[in-house]
């Protein structure tokens, strides 16, 4: 998910709210955090929540049924007990959910923000062509959000970018990821965990400007992610 992308979806507000497919969260997830501006619109949505709640826990208490006096129609008597029903659990529900984002999803995040501006190390790992020996091994804990991929491309091809895509071992295309020629040979490929089971992976390097090239054009990477 690109910028552009993520303000189409408003996904920073459907995110708090939970609005968001599987996929979706996964993909503005990796996105906010390599992005300013979702960063303090993420931001921003908390704040909003936090006042939020202490309105919807004013309404919570001002809420309660009035008397109602009772019709000779029983239709008319549950018609004008409605409003006053509906009002005190529209709130009740509004206050738990907005209790639910303070206490769980509003914390996890600034974790997860404050995490983004603090030096860490990445596992790395040099990926090679498929044809040269083992599958090199790069093994990564339960708290390690990206790994780092290597790719030594072959600069002899006048082409001006590439199209980067990892295959998991079952074939399915995991990333698709646009780069421009390297000067000096190496492609640095940073890759979100999440979702990434252990096991084989292969890159496929294809050059932007190759649609009709012959298959020798394509390199192919190799590597094999561990848990530790």
């Amino acid at each position: 998910m690109d910028h552009e992308e993520a303000i189409k979806l408003r996904a920073a507000e459907r995110y708090i709210l939970e609005e968001l497919s599987p996929d979706e969260r996964d993909d503005f997830e990796e996105h906010y955090f390599m992005c300013v501006e979702c960063a303090d619109e993420v931001r921003s949505v908390f704040a909003l929540a936090d006042n939020a709640k202490s309105v919807f826990a004013g309404q919570a208490q001002a809420a309660t049924p009035r008397p109602v006096a009772l019709q000779e129609r029983p239709s008319n008597w549950w018609i004008r007990l409605r409003p006053a029903v509906a009002a005190p659990v529209a709130a009740a529900l509004l206050l738990g959910v907005t209790l639910y984002q303070s206490v769980w999803v509003i914390p996890r995040l600034e974790r997860d923000l404050a995490n983004v501006n603090q030096a860490q190390t990445i596992p790395s790992v040099v990926a090679r062509p498929a044809t040269r020996g083992e599958d090199p091994v790069v093994e990564i804990s339960e708290h390690d959000r990206f790994v780092q991929l290597i790719l030594d491309v072959n600069v002899t091809i006048p082409d001006s970018s590439y199209t980067l895509e990892v295959y998991d071992e079952a074939g399915s295309l995991r990333f698709s990821v646009p780069a421009p020629a390297p000067s000096r040979g190496s492609l640095h490929l940073l890759l979100p965990v999440t979702g990434l089971k252990p096991g084989p992976y292969m890159i496929r390097v294809r050059p932007k400007s190759g649609a009709g090239s012959i298959p020798e054009d394509i390199d192919e990477y190799n590597f094999v992610l561990r848990s530790k």
